[in-house]
């Protein structure tokens, strides 16, 4: 009788224990998800406001509080936002490097929204480089996820910029292609678009 009531007793506590310690770790990891979140929309809002040297300071922050895999999605995130600051930075060069490094590394996840902001900053990055080859090899890269993804705006970008890429080129067909593109589809979803947020910003 004392053996068994000393069974229960141990079993109610090493149940007590792990239960504690998984919900413990289940609470860990939402708040660190939380944190994460939170620093990702401040980072963007100091961006937004050009507060470049301050955004750095918080992602340097959080990389050295979590130490993440090089191809954890949340160190992609931040260098993500790395890349853009040193691209408003002037820093073209670098900027380039960091997010050619990042895209490689997403080859396996090319649905997810994460390629999409890699393949459009790429896009954007050589568009404005005047190579117009490499900004359509990219821009059909985002225009896949965007088809695959049932992403109508982006799409519509997608289309907007390549017609806009090709007619730089002097390419008036495959330019024509896209443009009537366009307008196929915004006719048949009946969308009435601002032009202005479909060109690179």
């Amino acid at each position: 009788m004392v053996k068994q009531s000393l069974h229960i007793f141990f079993y109610l506590i090493l149940t007590s224990i792990f239960c504690c310690g998984f919900s413990s770790y289940s609470q860990s990891a939402s708040n660190k998800e939380i944190y994460i979140q939170n620093k990702f929309q401040k980072i963007d809002s100091l961006i937004e406001l050009k507060q470049y040297d301050k955004a750095l300071s918080f992602i340097k922050n959080a990389k050295n509080t979590f130490n993440f895999k090089s191809d954890d999605a949340e160190n992609l995130e931040f260098d993500y936002r790395y890349a853009q600051i040193l691209y408003e930075n002037k820093d073209e060069e670098k900027a380039l490097e960091v997010i050619l490094k990042g895209f490689d590394k997403l080859n396996s996840k090319e649905h997810s929204l994460l390629y999409l902001k890699y393949a459009n900053f790429l896009t954007k990055i050589f568009a404005n480089s005047q190579n117009f080859d490499k900004a359509i090899q990219y821009n059909k890269l985002a225009l896949n996820n965007a088809i695959f993804n049932k992403d109508t705006t982006n799409i519509l970008k997608s289309y907007v910029r390549n017609g806009s890429f090709y007619f730089a080129k002097d390419k008036l067909d495959s330019a024509k292609y896209f443009f009537r593109r366009v307008h196929i589809l915004m006719s048949h979803q009946k969308q009435k678009i601002e032009f202005q947020t479909l060109i690179i910003t």
